[in-house]
């Protein structure tokens, strides 16, 4: 969440941005610059995921980043009106963790 600093007229930087998406196939991913520190999995629906919907989320309730940066449960419900809710915590790169990302 970046805000405009009205008094001064710029964009500030946050430190730590929040990311969320609640859908049958949740995906999200952070912002440039910033990396995932952690993706969680929520859903009151549970249980009506299939086998393969559930083998994408560990034990601890949190779903893998792909190589790509990207948080995602494919195919996590199909019935309209259920949702599967991921919220990531997305840490900005600074010095020479933003090299080296780059």
């Amino acid at each position: 969440s970046s805000g405009i600093n009205a008094e001064y007229g710029r964009d500030e930087i946050y430190s730590t941005e929040y990311r969320m998406d609640a859908a049958l196939s949740p995906s999200i991913e952070c912002p440039s610059g910033y990396i995932m520190a952690s993706c969680a999995f929520h859903s009151p629906y549970t249980q009506f995921m299939d086998e393969a919907a559930k083998a994408q989320i560990s034990s601890i309730s949190s779903v893998q980043p792909d190589a790509a940066g990207v948080c995602s449960v494919q195919n996590c419900l199909d019935t309209e009106g259920q949702f599967c809710k991921l919220t990531a915590i997305c840490t900005k790169l600074t010095g020479d963790e933003y090299i080296s990302v780059a």
